[in-house]
């Protein structure tokens, strides 16, 4: 078997790709603080987004800031520091400076491969993970990289055994053993809890960091009060700072029994932590042999020891890593004099241990609740009032419309009626210079425009645009509800572009258009055909072809598909017949002033006359 060691120090570029991909990993892991983060922003959203916004973006900034510190700290400690990694005996072995540490390989059940790194992992009971790190650089070629991680796959059985051996017979100065099982696994982790957030060491980073958290959730709604809203708003203040003092007071007070009873159920605890546990200490440091690995502690990585009913605690000077030894494993009180004058030589401190108070979680679920109840009431109370001032103004300022609408209208009316007899006879001249052009005005056509004008209110629209509305009126049409045309002008043909139905408007449009060249050489157009056998209807798109047959030859015309508006290149089809044999009238048409077309069949002198008594221009298509 190969028990090649590989040497290294990490380069810079190294320790920040493994601080960058270790913290995502352990963001993947926290799936239930992300979770109840989102709950906060999205109740918040609900009730006002501006603060869901800054809240956000407060903890976007706070997780950068935490990363930066991760990263800074994880580049002192890997900075410069000698590694070697080799797998022996069934184990995977690593030296960093003189910290040593052994874990099973079969226990190493992350593997990642980054674009500089092989990062070989296990997860620990909370749910963190644990690193052993060598840069790709340290294999010659990829099939040596794949040849050791199927080395670590493939661990044999006897190599356990002869480790498990060999480890029996590594004798320290002072050798304690004892059995772990469950219960007493979550009973140590009790009592170290209570340690470190009781105050025994002084106060921890993990507070620090949880009230962070909370604090940006406070920063981030009284910003938003102050700066979104513009004013200040007592029930957002108050919400804030009740959630936030009841979640401090939870992650403070709430006891860690629960959740450490459901991860000594994992996996992880079971195959880590729970069987034979040996300690042993002798001039160089503590060795910790675990059921699936072997940690080793120097004596100057170690500042506490602390002393409880049952067991002796040596903390790390980080206030998290520590070795227990039960006393149940002292043979005599001789050993247990050994140990502390080992200890004191050392220079580790006894202090005595400093419990924290626990509260019942279920008083903190009943402060949330009740501090969500008086949310909401508040924001109903606050609701109904601002609505009813909201009805208030909103009565005044139709009151003082109305008012003054009225006497607006008064006023217009008046002038209005004043103005009637001068612009009926407006009316009427503006009749005459459509006629002096040749086309005819109809008595119904003046009457239905002066009901516009005078029943509708339509004096400003007709006076700004009088010709058009006239030809407008004299171009309608009269038709049958198939949309076929009855009665019309002969003179002049409108139509709107918005269509009714595609499949017939074009037919409807051309044939309006024939009832005005009647006599023309177009009267032997026929068999005039649509398929729209190539429109996407849902789409609103395609074309639509326009067949007809003219002097015994098919004629065939794409028109394009809009949803349901007419192609203009409609008004053309005729003249593409038409100025081939040099006919004197022509297609134009002009503007309605909406969204239609007025058609006129004519030459192009009767054009330029119209245009130059009338002002509107008329279009060749």
């Amino acid at each position: 078997m190969n028990h090649k060691k590989y040497e290294y120090i990490m380069d810079k570029k190294e320790i920040s790709e493994f601080c960058t991909k270790s913290f995502l990993e352990q963001l993947k892991n926290d799936r239930k603080s992300w979770a109840v983060m989102l709950l906060v922003v999205l109740f918040l959203l609900v009730l006002y987004p501006g603060a869901a916004a800054f809240l956000l973006t407060a903890l976007i900034l706070l997780y950068l800031i935490i990363f930066l510190s991760i990263h800074s700290n994880m580049k002192k400690a890997l900075s410069g520091k000698q590694w070697t990694v080799w797998i022996e005996d069934g184990r995977l072995k690593a030296f960093r400076d003189a910290d040593y540490s052994e874990i099973s390989c079969e226990s190493m059940e992350l593997v990642r491969i980054t674009r500089r790194l092989l990062m070989l992992g296990y997860m620990l009971p909370d749910k963190r993970s644990a690193w052993i790190i060598l840069p790709l650089r340290v294999f010659a070629h990829d099939q040596e990289r794949e040849a050791f991680l199927e080395q670590l796959r493939n661990t044999l059985e006897e190599e356990e055994k002869e480790a498990e051996s060999k480890g029996m017979q590594e004798q320290g100065c002072l050798d304690f053993a004892y059995m772990v099982n469950e219960e007493r696994w979550v009973h140590f982790q009790m009592e170290a809890d209570d340690m470190i957030n009781g105050g025994t060491f002084g106060k921890t980073l993990s507070f620090s960091i949880n009230a962070a958290l909370l604090l940006v959730f406070l920063a981030a709604a009284v910003l938003w009060v102050n700066f979104s809203m513009g004013r200040f708003r007592l029930i957002v203040i108050g919400y804030s700072v009740s959630i936030t003092i009841i979640l401090l007071l939870r992650s403070r007070y709430r006891s860690p029994q629960k959740k450490l009873k459901k991860q000594a159920g994992s996996l992880a605890v079971k195959n880590w932590e729970c069987g034979l546990r040996r300690t042993s200490l002798d001039e160089k440091g503590i060795v910790v042999c675990l059921p699936r690995g072997k940690n080793f502690y120097r004596w100057e990585s170690m500042e506490w020891l602390v002393e409880t009913e049952n067991a002796f605690y040596l903390f790390h000077k980080n206030k998290r890593g520590f070795a227990v030894i039960a006393k149940e494993s002292f043979k005599d009180l001789k050993q247990v004099e050994e140990m502390h004058r080992l200890c004191g030589q050392k220079g580790l401190k006894k202090v005595s241990m400093k419990k924290r108070r626990h509260i019942p979680d279920w008083i903190f679920v009943l402060a949330l609740v009740a501090v969500f109840a008086l949310c909401m009431v508040s924001v109903v109370i606050s609701a109904y009032r601002d609505a009813a001032k909201e009805t208030e103004r909103l009565s005044d300022a139709f009151e003082y419309a109305v008012e003054q609408e009225t006497e607006d209208g008064e006023k217009e009316m008046a002038e209005n009626i004043a103005k009637v007899p001068d612009v009926r006879r407006q009316l009427e001249g503006w009749g005459e210079v459509l006629e002096s052009t040749g086309l005819h005005v109809s008595e119904e056509a003046v009457e239905s425009v002066w009901t516009a004008m005078t029943e509708y209110d339509l004096l400003e629209a007709v006076e700004s645009d009088p010709y058009t509305w006239l030809l407008m009126y004299m171009a309608a049409p009269a038709y049958d509800e198939e949309r076929t045309a009855r009665e019309g002008s002969k003179e002049l043909f409108w139509f709107d572009f918005e269509g009714m139905d595609l499949t017939t408007d074009y037919n409807y449009i051309l044939d309006g258009m024939l009832e005005l060249s009647k006599g023309s050489s177009l009267d032997e157009i026929k068999d005039i055909q649509v398929n729209t056998d190539h429109v996407d209807w849902e789409e609103g798109s395609g074309s639509i072809e326009v067949s007809l047959t003219y002097q015994d030859e098919i004629y065939r015309f794409d028109m394009d598909v809009e949803y349901d508006w007419i192609d203009s290149k409609v008004l053309g089809i005729f003249n593409s017949l038409l100025e081939p044999e040099g006919s004197e009238k022509l297609f134009y048409a002009t503007w309605d002033g909406g969204q239609g077309a007025i058609v006129f069949f004519c030459t192009k002198e009767w054009k330029e006359q119209f245009e130059a008594k009338t002002g509107l221009e008329l279009m060749c298509y």
